[in-house]
């Protein structure tokens, strides 16, 4: 299974926040063009709400069940989750290392 662009590298905790920031950003988006009136009126009023509060609501009340779910699961918090660095990382910063200390030595 992949996770969203490998956010789980940089921090667990990585993707649902940033899920759920974008989310908001996009229902805020959606009822300012809805009270503006400035979207077409291609549905009625109610499907149109509910599709602009329901989607990003759904998408967030997922990402929140799971921050709680690595946090009851796996122990993993916010603020303190230890992150290994990735290997690949390790070999490639560590091969340039020693190629800069053959370079100046």
């Amino acid at each position: 299974m992949s996770d969203l662009f490998r956010a789980p590298d940089a921090h667990p905790m990585l993707a649902p926040v940033l899920v759920i920031v974008l989310s908001a950003w996009t229902l805020v988006d959606g009822l300012v063009h809805y009270i503006d009136g400035s979207s077409d009126p291609l549905f009625p009023w109610w499907v149109t709400l509910l599709l602009v509060v329901g989607g990003p609501m759904t998408v967030v009340g997922l990402s929140v069940v799971q921050i709680v779910r690595q946090r009851a699961l796996l122990g993993i918090d916010i603020r303190s989750a230890s992150v290994e660095p990735p290997s690949q990382i390790v070999r490639v910063v560590g091969g340039m290392l020693r190629r800069a200390a053959r370079v100046g030595g």
